[in-house]
């Protein structure tokens, strides 16, 4: 058994250096096109995925891995992540050419799989038309004379659930992140803050929607996330 698993480890480390040299032999030839935007490809096909989740898994997160590129190749650099290639832009005028979208070359939208799992009313799930409609109906809960009241509205909210924790032995930690979100939307979008009527719809909320999804994760899945003790 530890020879076969020697022999595939052989193979696999000829396999990964035969497509470096492949790829160095070969890159003279698409060397007018290749270098745009600048980075790298890394491994054959897994690329630079190792080094991304071995940043994901550090203390730093992934910005490290973002961060020690843009200083290696600049504000706009490529690489191969999960075997798909990905461009990496970190300047207020490229992000506001994607966001903005006035070309059409973009699209923003979640993957497949995801986009199914929230919906297709989700605003990044809807078409570029909708897109744009409900953009206009929400830009004025973000405007200059809004937000500062929002975050002010959003830090009460956090410092009233942290002081009664003080006095709980055990803290439901979704129960209560979820009130503090919902709270602050009813306040955002609706301008509700009767403490009445909003518990009574984050009861209805929980009971609706979250009790079932955190029972399928710990039943099926084991994940009991709900509880810490404080």
């Amino acid at each position: 058994m530890d020879h076969l698993c020697l022999i595939a480890l052989l193979l696999c480390v000829a396999i990964l250096t035969l497509g470096k040299i492949f790829n160095f032999v070969t890159g003279d030839r698409e060397k007018s096109t290749a270098n745009i935007p600048p980075g790298s490809h890394g491994f054959p096909v897994i690329g630079e995925t190792l080094q991304f989740m071995l940043s994901v898994n550090s203390g730093k997160g992934f910005y490290e891995f973002v961060r020690s590129r843009r200083i290696r190749y600049g504000s706009c650099f490529r690489t191969r992540l999960f075997g798909e290639i990905h461009v990496f832009l970190s300047t207020t005028e490229s992000a506001r050419a994607v966001l903005n979208n006035d070309s059409g070359m973009f699209t923003k939208r979640y993957i497949k799989s995801i986009a199914e799992l929230v919906g297709d009313r989700r605003r990044l799930c809807a078409s570029q038309h909708h897109h744009k409609i409900l953009r206009s109906c929400l830009i004025n809960l973000f405007s200059k004379r809004s937000t500062p009241l929002m975050v002010r509205h959003f830090d009460e909210l956090v410092v009233d659930a942290l002081t009664g924790w003080e006095h709980r032995g055990t803290v439901v930690l979704l129960t209560d992140l979820l009130q503090i979100r919902f709270k602050a939307m009813c306040k955002m979008l609706i301008s509700l803050e009767d403490c009445t009527r909003i518990d009574f719809f984050c009861k209805k909320m929980w009971a609706l929607f979250v009790k079932p999804c955190s029972l399928f994760l710990s039943v099926y899945l084991g994940l009991d996330f709900t509880r810490a003790s404080w």
